[in-house]
């Protein structure tokens, strides 16, 4: 058997319930009991009182809060980390961009040269043909105007100037360019 007493504070609400064994009372009444001081200050808790709870509150909430702190930090640290990785594969990303367009900047100058070439060889072709046709054309006049000219001596003489002027403007207009 054993007394339970509260502690200062509203019925124990504040403080909290006590257990006081037997041989600590030295005497009782009918609404006072007396007991030893050290007895009573040694006393074991029966149940806690708001004091006490508050105070496991207080001390979870700090430790919460000390987590919580914790957690954000490394949330912190980690969204670093993930935005300096971000950043070195977007370089590495830029990077390959870049070899890639200068790969195909060099085909494409190369392309262009060999186009380039193409029709330059091309028109080199062309106007040795045209050049060697308006030669043709122009011996085959001299060879008619010669034998126009034979067949109409009467008039010799201005014939051979319109031949010759005919062989002027043709070798004039027809230059290799």
């Amino acid at each position: 058997m054993a007394y339970l007493f509260h502690s200062n504070g509203w019925q124990g609400i504040t403080d909290g319930v006590y257990v006081l064994l037997p041989e600590a009372v030295l005497s009782t009444g009918t609404k006072r009991f007396i007991a030893k001081v050290d007895q009573v200050k040694q006393a074991e808790q029966f149940s806690e009182g708001l004091r006490d709870k508050l105070h496991q509150v207080t001390e979870f909430l700090k430790k919460d809060l000390a987590q919580t702190r914790h957690d954000i930090a490394d949330l912190k640290e980690s969204g670093q980390s993930t935005a300096a990785q971000v950043k070195a594969q977007a370089q590495q990303a830029n990077t390959q961009v870049q070899t890639t367009v200068s790969g195909i900047a060099e085909q494409a100058h190369g392309m262009t040269q060999q186009v380039v070439n193409r029709a330059h060889s091309t028109l080199t072709d062309a106007s040795g043909r045209l050049q060697h046709t308006a030669h043709d054309v122009a011996t085959q006049v001299q060879e008619k105007t010669k034998t126009v000219q034979a067949k109409s001596e009467p008039n010799s003489t201005s014939a051979t100037e319109e031949t010759e002027h005919s062989e002027a403007n043709s070798s004039d207009s027809i230059r290799p360019g």
